[in-house]
C-alpha cells in the first residue's frame, strides 16, 4: 500500500473509471464515424468537416484519458512495489488479486477492443468512400477538359493527314 493513503482498490477503481471512459469516448467516435459515412454518401462537405472537427476533440481526449490511465496503472504497479515497462491490460488483470475487479477490467478490456476495431472498420470504409469520390471528380474534370469535338471511341485521331504516297496504308504499297 503506498504511503498517500490511497489503497489499491481506489487505485483499480480509477482505472475501472477511465476504461468506462474511454469506453465511452470510443462509442462517440463511432457515432461520428457513421454520421460521416452519411455525409460523405449525401455530400454534404459542411457537416463532413464539422464532424472531423468534433472528432478531432475526442480523439484529444483519448489521448488524455489514455495518460491518466497510464498514471494510475503505474501508482498501483509502485503501491505493490512492481515496476514494469509497457504494462498491457491483460498483464494487469492478471496481477489483480481482486475477482471483480479483474472481472470488470476484462469485460471493459473487451469492449473497448470491440468499438476500436468497429471504428477502424468505419474508418477504412469512409477511406473508400472518400477515394471513390476523388476518382469520380477525376473522371468528370477529365470529361469536362476533353474538347466537345474529341470522341471517345472510334474517332478521327488528331494526327495531320499526308499528303501523296506517305498517306498509303501498308497494303496500299505497289508491287
Amino acid at each position: 500500500m503506498m504511503g498517500t493513503g490511497v489503497s489499491e482498490m481506489e487505485l483499480i477503481q480509477d482505472v475501472v473509471g477511465v476504461m468506462e471512459e474511454l469506453n465511452y469516448v470510443h462509442q462517440k467516435l463511432i457515432d461520428m464515424e457513421q454520421l460521416k459515412t452519411e455525409a460523405l454518401i449525401q455530400n454534404n462537405t459542411s457537416e463532413l468537416v464539422e464532424y472531423i472537427h468534433q472528432q478531432t476533440k475526442l480523439a484529444r481526449n483519448v489521448d488524455t484519458l489514455e495518460q491518466k490511465r497510464q498514471q494510475f496503472v503505474e501508482k498501483w504497479l509502485a503501491a505493490n512495489n512492481l515496476v514494469y515497462q509497457h504494462l498491457s491490460l491483460v498483464d494487469l488483470i492478471k496481477m489483480i488479486p481482486h475477482h471483480e475487479a479483474k472481472q470488470e477490467l476484462s469485460r471493459l478490456g473487451e469492449q473497448l477492443q470491440t468499438r476500436m476495431d468497429e471504428l477502424r472498420n468505419l474508418n477504412q470504409s469512409n477511406q473508400q468512400l472518400i477515394e471513390q469520390s476523388l476518382s469520380y471528380i477525376n473522371f468528370t474534370l477529365r470529361l469536362a477538359m476533353n474538347d466537345p469535338n474529341d470522341h471517345l471511341t472510334y474517332g478521327r485521331s488528331k494526327q495531320p493527314e499526308r499528303t501523296g504516297s506517305a498517306q498509303r496504308g501498308f497494303f496500299d504499297s505497289k508491287a
